[in-house]
């Protein structure tokens, strides 16, 4: 009695009652196969300028303060190789400012990720940019994610789940799908190291 979701251990001599660790706490993912091109033009740091992709949003009340969320996917994204096309992930604490984790080392140009097709063909399409990133927020209230996007030239788009052309023939054709999935983690549990990056507004 009282020992509801403990587990029985031994050190070799005597019986005691413990708490199952659970290093998992939640998951969480969106999916989107629209095709649809994003040519918002930002050529500074200002990330809440930047194109939300609303399909992408998630929106998490953490179990823990302690909780490390580790975000995973690919983002299916085409931009001609002439200018760049940029991505931020960022995420917001309920009534806090919008907060952007990205590299420090060119700090006019801060971003998660940048890309670019080796050309200017509009029936190719550029491979999948992957995400693996580590965010701890350090709050119990809810909390934002957001995949933001923005062109460094609106004459040059990014092309969402497409290529440029938009194509659906038997040689360039296929419809793809972007996802990205956060998994909220037990942070006594995870190590990170962190070398020039930059979190903050």
């Amino acid at each position: 009695s009282g020992q509801s979701g403990k587990f029985l251990k031994t050190n070799g001599s005597a019986l005691s009652f413990d708490t199952v660790s659970q290093p998992i706490k939640s998951v969480h993912t969106k999916q989107d196969g629209s095709r649809y091109s994003i040519n918002t033009q930002v050529n500074n740091n200002s990330y809440a300028s930047m194109y939300d992709w609303s399909n992408m949003r998630i929106t998490i009340t953490p179990d823990s303060a302690n909780s490390v969320f580790q975000i995973v996917g690919a983002l299916h994204m085409h931009h001609y190789s002439a200018y760049e096309g940029h991505v931020s992930i960022t995420y917001q604490i309920a009534g806090g400012n919008e907060q952007v984790v990205a590299s420090n080392s060119e700090t006019d140009y801060r971003r998660t990720l940048r890309g670019a097709a080796g050309g200017n063909t509009g029936s190719d399409m550029q491979s999948g940019l992957p995400l693996n990133l580590m965010i701890a927020p350090n709050t119990t209230n809810t909390v934002y994610f957001r995949i933001r996007v923005s062109t460094t030239n609106s004459g040059y788009p990014w092309y969402i789940n497409r290529d440029a052309n938009g194509s659906t023939d038997i040689d360039d054709g296929g419809g793809v799908l972007s996802a990205w999935t956060i998994t909220e983690l037990d942070g006594s549990l995870v190590t990170t190291t962190n070398n020039t990056i930059y979190i903050g507004t």
